[in-house]
């Protein structure tokens, strides 16, 4: 009885910490943005998925272009971003709904996952705060305004649960990987990369010291399997559109170690610009080496790997001479601090727990306030500046405050060639200024344009003549003229290109899911269904299947 109480009260606690987390955004009138940062980007993502169901292109946002974002940025879990916007009917208070919804959901997470790993609620609760008030996380939400990657940190702890359980702890338990790199696979890819790097080496220094090795690299298997199944949804339409396309992919341009002075500035003032672990982190190294003792044999590997891959994120590490390496596509080395902040909050977790229930309850109530605190003094020292150092980039961050009335703007504005043709990276006039080009002159036909087709009209054309749109060319892609479909062809400008006859004509320019992609989403479906179908309900019918036999 008293376990259930607890687990109840700790289940309110993680209820309160969201709000307290929220406060600092939601105490101002609009969203803060830093004019570096990525908030413009999933602005647009979110007001881009009206028509995500049915068509793979958004006409309304990103600069009308027809970018096909949600196709190479996963959606699927930042979708209810949109629904929380169209049931407030407000940008600013879907986004903060939002952000609220996907904290919940990491203290949650967080939770379930270390208890599944250490069946303790106490320590459940503690890795739950300390994991889900990091500064990196902050960084990502409140100034870096990334939501791929914030919400990608809410199932760390669960791949961490999985792997851990099929390694070491109940390999039975193998779903809690499939689940947590699925959910991850539909929220932000390089993340996936990085954490399959991660688990790969686990299982090289681990894996002679299994038991049960045959039962253990079954469940490894049925692990991956599963999540390849579950995440055919988006890999086939995305593998589809790469091989098929030669698009401008993100890269970046050098990878840079943190100087020693710097972080270390950033890692005691707890500065959420500065892309670190923050300082709770770091005392929480120190406090973990006090607490070595009560570490098991994992417990301890976890932490050395947390560690060496903190001090891996300065310049001790060679990494100008690793910018010729696929390590390039992690574009910036603070992002292994994400990775670092979930097995530092581990390992610092368990050795701070006591088998004393009156240390341990003290230990919370002194705990949980300083990491509030801390927090939230951390984001309003951020938020009360209108001008921000950016201290990885070197420049200075203009702090600017969107409203609802600026979301139309954006949409309007802010044009986007990830994962355009590469031809527009080095023809950016067309896109960019939006002309439409009639045998090598522009002209300014009429159109207008909804969420999931463009109309153009023209009018007395004397030949028949080649027209060179702004939008944007994928597969897919279904183009009629005076309601009759025809061919488009790619243009030298990276856009699409389509030969129109004399006289009077209606173009229509719309997307459809390709057969492929839809294929795809139905391999996943019937996955998850076949994956969620109860253990017990799987027995039963299996002795049912037995007594028949016999």
């Amino acid at each position: 009885m008293l376990k259930q109480l607890s687990k109840y009260n700790h289940l309110l606690i993680l209820f309160i910490l969201s709000i307290f987390y929220m406060m600092p955004m939601f105490l101002y009138s609009g969203i803060i943005h830093f004019s570096m940062q990525d908030t413009y980007f999933h602005l647009s993502r979110i007001t881009g998925m009206s028509n995500v169901w049915t068509s793979p292109v958004n006409y309304a946002s990103f600069h009308h272009n027809g970018s096909m974002i949600n196709q190479f940025y996963p959606w699927l879990t930042i979708y209810p971003a949109y629904l929380f916007y169209k049931i407030t009917g407000s940008m600013v208070w879907g986004y903060k709904i939002y952000c609220w919804f996907i904290t919940l959901a990491t203290l949650l997470i967080s939770y379930y996952s270390m208890f599944k790993m250490k069946k303790s609620t106490n320590i459940a609760l503690i890795f739950s705060a300390v994991y889900t008030f990091s500064a990196y996380r902050a960084t990502d939400l409140f100034y870096r305004g990334s939501l791929g990657e914030a919400v990608a940190m809410t199932f760390f702890p669960m791949v961490l649960a999985g792997t851990y359980e099929i390694f070491i702890g109940n390999e039975k338990n193998w779903r809690l990987l499939t689940f947590g790199m699925t959910l991850i696979v539909y929220t932000h890819l390089l993340s996936v990369a990085m954490l399959a790097v991660l688990i790969a080496f686990f299982l090289i220094i681990s894996f002679p010291f299994w038991t049960n090795k045959v039962k253990r690299l079954k469940a490894l298997f049925k692990a991956t399997g599963t999540t390849v199944l579950l995440s055919l949804a988006f890999i086939v339409p995305f593998l589809e559109q790469m091989t098929q396309l030669k698009l401008y992919t993100p890269k970046g341009v050098s990878l840079e170690g943190f100087d020693y002075r710097r972080l270390l500035g950033n890692l005691i003032f707890n500065r959420i610009n500065g892309f670190s672990i923050g300082l709770f982190l770091l005392l929480a190294i120190f406090m973990t080496i006090v607490g070595w003792k009560k570490l098991k044999k994992p417990d301890i590997v976890i932490f050395i790997v947390g560690v060496l891959m903190f001090i891996s994120t300065t310049r001790l590490l060679p990494w100008d001479k690793l910018s010729t390496t696929p390590l390039l596509t992690i574009q910036f080395v603070w992002r292994l601090n994400a990775i670092v902040t979930l097995l530092l909050a581990y390992s610092f977790s368990v050795s701070f727990d006591s088998k004393k229930a009156v240390v341990r309850i003290n230990r919370q109530i002194l705990l949980l306030p300083i990491i509030v605190i801390l927090h939230i003094v951390s984001i309003f020292n951020l938020y009360n500046s209108d001008k921000v150092y950016n201290l990885v980039a070197r420049n200075d961050d203009m702090r600017t405050v969107i409203q609802d009335s600026d979301i139309t703007g954006i949409d309007n504005l802010l044009h986007n060639i990830d994962y355009a043709n590469q031809r527009v990276v080095e023809n950016m006039d067309v896109v960019a200024n939006y002309k439409f080009v009639l045998d090598g002159k522009e002209i300014k036909p009429e159109f207008n344009l909804t969420d999931s087709e463009v109309t153009i009209v023209l009018k007395d054309i004397k030949d028949s003549s080649d027209l060179v749109t702004p939008l944007y060319r994928y597969i897919g892609q279904k183009v009629t003229v005076n309601d009759k479909e025809t061919r488009t062809k790619l243009s030298s400008s990276g856009t699409t290109e389509l030969h129109i006859p004399k006289g009077n004509s209606k173009i229509k320019i719309s997307y459809r899911y390709t057969r492929w992609a839809v294929i795809g989403r139905t391999i996943s479906v019937i996955a998850l269904i076949v994956i969620s179908v109860p253990k017990n309900l799987v027995q039963k019918l299996k002795k049912k299947g037995e007594l028949a036999k016999q």
